[in-house]
């Protein structure tokens, strides 16, 4: 009896211990120094110490956080001195933290160091156009810089924010190519100026006869890219290339034929060969494309382009039998109102005049000439009959392609004017460095 209790006398005082000695880690770090400063694409020097008590240390990483949320890649690491890459050239200029964290068997630990980092200036790098199987790279001044021949016809492009920098910060662009065999591959360039391309899509064109609708949308420089297919669309993702497919629409003779983002939802136009079943309007979720909710239009409306006008207001214009009107539809409310523009001829496209500030002031292209609408009506602007449309987003300015008589023209909000700025080119895009 006296052994037993002397043993339980020995053992207690092992659990007691085993009980107080809890895991514990303490991350010191020494470098970089507190509000230290470095630009987008620098390196940050780092070092650190870590002491542990009862812990099993299993991964240690460092990034960059703004303390709510990790906001550059994880670098796994094995020392605790070494340099960190700020290679997300998306990364705006701000305060942020260096991070430290050490996962163990059973917690998450971290600390923290706050420096300054300064952002890349958001700059356009070129301004691109295509014609046949040839890729255009042209500066500000539509110039040719450069020029690719590939092997297939292209049919669209569409820059993504989602080029590389090298070694001595030049941008390294990637363009999205719709090419005339049913393919979407993204063209990557290096720093040598060659070219290499990566298939993410095929057999788009499958159904399609008129392929002059089938064509790139895109909202915004880092927005999803959306690609109308025979009686579906598809959205890209930039930079993963992750492709969603829409619902099959409601019958094979509707096409989808322009886009809009906003907010949480995606608002298609769709046009019909079908005259009984009709041209729609539909509503759907953005996150996974699944449907929300659709209005009937005129059976023969042809749509052409839509605008956002305010909140949950939006002009569809288009035309039905050549000739130009435009809906005022309230989508979430299912309500819609009809506007005759027959006067004016065929409606090509039209786009708002600022994407910055919601207005009824918007441009639109018909075969009569441009035209403005304006609280006091709708006036002309100039007597030519451009066919479609870029948005340039730093110095705000509109764009509009003769695809006939290959031109640009650039709209001049000061004069409300418009002026001829190229000739050759019909079609143009514009690649930014971020």
């Amino acid at each position: 009896m006296k052994r037993a209790l002397h043993i339980w006398m020995l053992i207690i005082p092992l659990i007691m211990s085993c009980r107080h000695e809890k895991e514990n880690v303490v991350i010191s770090i020494s470098a970089p120094p507190a509000n230290s400063s470095f630009d987008v694409l620098d390196t940050i020097p780092y070092r650190f110490f870590i002491s542990t008590t009862n812990a099993d240390i299993r991964d240690i990483f460092v990034y960059l956080s703004d303390h709510s949320q990790q906001v550059t890649p994880l670098q796994r690491i094995e020392s605790y001195e070494g340099n960190y890459p700020i290679n997300s050239s998306s990364l705006n200029t701000g305060t942020y933290y260096f991070t430290v964290q050490v996962n163990t068997t059973n917690n998450v630990y971290k600390a923290f160091r706050e420096i300054n980092v300064t952002g890349i200036t958001r700059s356009l790098e070129y301004i691109l156009s295509f014609s046949g199987n040839t890729l255009i790279f042209l500066n500000e001044n539509f110039e040719e810089v450069r020029t690719y021949s590939l092997t297939n016809e292209i049919l669209d492009i569409q820059p993504v924010p989602c080029g590389n920098y090298n070694a001595e910060k030049t941008y390294m662009p990637q363009i999205m190519i719709l090419f005339a065999d049913g393919t979407v591959q993204i063209l990557q360039i290096d720093a040598s100026g060659n070219y290499s391309l990566e298939l993410i899509d095929n057999n788009v064109l499958t159904g399609i006869t008129d392929v002059s609708i089938t064509k790139f949308y895109q909202q915004d420089i880092n927005a999803p890219v959306f690609l109308p297919k025979n009686n579906y669309f598809t959205k890209y993702q930039p930079c993963s290339h992750i492709a969603i497919n829409s619902p099959v629409l409601e019958n094979q003779y509707q096409k989808p034929v322009t886009f809009l983002q906003d907010s949480n939802y995606v608002y298609v136009a769709c046009q019909s060969t079908n005259t009984t079943t009709g041209a729609m309007f539909y509503v759907y979720h953005l996150s996974d494309l699944s449907f929300y909710k659709s209005l009937s239009l005129n059976p023969l409306f042809q749509p052409a382009s839509l605008v956002k006008t305010g909140d949950n207001n939006y002009w569809l214009f288009g035309n039905i039998n050549g000739q130009g009107c435009y809906y005022d539809i309230y989508a979430l409310e299912n309500t819609f109102y009809f506007h005759n523009l027959s006067e004016y001829g065929n409606v090509y496209f039209a786009t708002a005049l600022s994407y910055e500030t919601l207005t009824s002031n918007i441009l639109f292209s018909t075969d009569s000439g441009v035209y403005m609408t304006t609280n006091n009506g709708i006036w002309q602007i100039a007597n030519v009959s451009p066919q479609c449309f870029a948005y340039e987003k730093i110095s705000q300015a509109i764009f509009m392609c003769d695809t006939i008589e290959n031109k640009i023209y650039r709209y001049d909000s000061s004069t409300e004017s418009m002026e001829e700025v190229a000739s050759g080119y019909a079609y143009i895009k514009f690649l930014y460095n971020k």
